[in-house]
């Protein structure tokens, strides 16, 4: 990286600027409804929140229709009874093709048209596998703190509310990656007023990772309570910098920010009972001197094979070439790692040989496809297949019965004086829809 000259201009222009779409983050509702994005959102940007379950019953037909005749909610309430005009549905089902049977899982689908995005076979009829998600209409939207709430209820029908314990999908666009969400209890810290010390104590301090912080840009800070009521966002004017305490400020839900060393702490005092607040969370977002910036790019629960005809999640698409050794990816995907099951021939399905789970990475230089419309200006990602040896594959696969994303990179980027230095992560996480 050469020297910085703009900063938010080179920003802008590098990576870190870019890839900010978040799909699928997964929540657990809390008792209070409010739900904390992992990151702040983009003001800009839609955000999309999907009460998720899984139907059981489903069957489907050697054409692809689906049959909902029988299916439930996993509460064992029959779906015809609570259907939704909104609902989109995700299914895993299996096709014979060449005399073996490929396989997909999670693939988008809707009740009036046949699962047939990557097919060229007769579909295995029977039960298949159906994730529903169904949009609920949420609140009090706040993006630079990155919280909103959903509505709380019964959970019947599905998706007017929701119950604690309950999981949400959350699609949204982040804000900036330079703009830090720290999470955390609070620890105590001696009660003192105008210097005196008083009995007891309270906790009311958190102590950020990053520092300093920029002091041209104010941080913001939420408290979070048990109670529903309590979910207390604080304005951006009621965090001051060494703020004395007075007596008068004990029950205010204000913060005191220091800048240097990250400690900020906040009155968490009940001024109704003159009582503290019970186990409060904290969330502070700021961005600190350096530019500091996280990114995370994560692979796709699950990948779909495609044969000219892209699906809804196009970022998931991928295709076989016409030797059947290489696997295309979009862009976006390169340098993802995958999970992949399948087979390559010896012939005849008894003589095939099976790979089962398989960890791959899709190379991270992209390659020109030309007459391809697969990627848009005809440039993928590949990832080439290999055999029970890991030598790169000499015969065609027979079949693919998975393709699963698992990896994790988190993007640390930061100012180190005139130039951006970076450092990043790779992780792998467990089964999809976890």
């Amino acid at each position: 990286v050469g020297t910085i000259q703009n900063i938010d201009l080179e920003y802008n222009l590098s990576a870190l600027g870019h890839f900010k779409n978040i799909s699928g983050e997964r929540h657990t509702v809390i008792a209070s409804g409010v739900v904390l994005t992992q990151f702040p959102m983009d003001a800009t940007a839609s955000l999309a929140v999907y009460a998720e379950d899984f139907l059981s019953d489903v069957t489907v037909n050697n054409a692809g229709a689906l049959d909902m005749t029988n299916a439930k909610f996993s509460n064992g309430t029959r779906y015809a009874d609570q259907p939704g005009a909104s609902d989109k549905f995700y299914v895993s089902y299996r096709w014979v093709e060449g005399g073996r049977v490929w396989g997909v899982e999670d693939e988008p689908a809707t009740l009036n048209a046949p699962v047939s995005k990557a097919v060229r076979g007769a579909i295995v009829a029977g039960e298949v596998n159906v994730r529903l998600q169904r949009p609920l209409t949420t609140s009090n939207r706040d993006n630079d703190r990155g919280s909103f709430r959903v509505p709380l209820g019964t959970g019947t029908p599905f998706g007017q509310s929701v119950v604690a314990g309950q999981r949400i999908s959350v699609d949204y666009r982040v804000k900036d990656w330079r703009w830090i969400a720290h999470d955390s209890a609070l620890t105590n810290v001696p009660e003192e007023i105008q210097g005196q010390r008083i009995q007891g104590n309270l906790p009311r301090s958190t102590n950020l990772v990053v520092r300093p912080l920029d002091d041209t840009i104010a941080p913001y800070a939420f408290l979070l309570f048990s109670s529903p009521e309590l979910a207390s966002p604080l304005t951006p004017a009621a965090i001051q910098d060494e703020r004395p305490r007075t007596a008068a400020s004990v029950t205010t839900t204000m913060a005191n920010v220091n800048r240097k060393t990250g400690q900020v702490t906040f009155e968490t005092q009940n001024p109704s009972t003159s009582q503290p607040y019970q186990s409060p969370q904290v969330r502070v977002v700021y961005r600190s001197l350096d530019n500091w910036a996280q990114q995370l790019s994560v692979a796709a629960n699950s990948y779909l094979l495609t044969y000219g005809t892209a699906s809804t999640e196009p970022w998931r698409d991928s295709v076989l070439n016409a030797s059947g050794t290489i696997l295309y990816f979009k862009p976006s995907e390169a340098g993802k790692s995958v999970l992949l099951s399948y087979s390559y021939g010896g012939g005849t399905a008894a003589t095939d040989t099976q790979i089962d789970g398989r960890i791959m990475t899709i190379d991270n230089d992209l390659i020109s496809l030309p007459g391809s419309s697969f990627a848009v200006g005809g440039r993928v990602s590949r990832l080439e297949l290999t055999d029970i040896n890991g030598d790169r594959l000499t015969t065609p696969v027979t079949s693919i019965q998975k393709i699963q994303g698992v990896s994790i990179e988190a993007r640390t980027a930061w100012l180190d004086g005139n130039r951006f230095s970076q450092a990043s992560t790779i992780g792998y996480r467990g089964a999809p829809n976890q």
